[in-house]
């Protein structure tokens, strides 16, 4: 396995300090095809408006991940 990266979304001081945020990991693991790429966010649970937050952060994730595999491809 690679390494995995872990980090905070909503991370402003103001945030942490309420315990407003969540916790993302990127995975990186070798499969048969070249690499498999695993985007885990936890901690929606805790938010104010779980359901909101996660489609707000599905549309995030969507659009940097769509710029990642572009950024891959050649095609940014």
């Amino acid at each position: 396995m690679f390494p995995v990266i872990v980090g905070n979304s909503n991370a402003s001081a103001s945030t942490l300090e309420s315990g407003e945020t969540t916790v993302f990991r990127f995975t990186l693991e070798p499969v048969d095809a070249g690499t498999q790429f695993t985007v885990v966010e936890s901690g929606l649970d805790a938010l104010p408006d779980p359901a909101t937050s996660m489609d707000s952060n599905r549309g995030g994730w969507d659009f940097e991940l769509d710029e990642l595999i572009a950024y891959l491809e050649g095609s940014e």
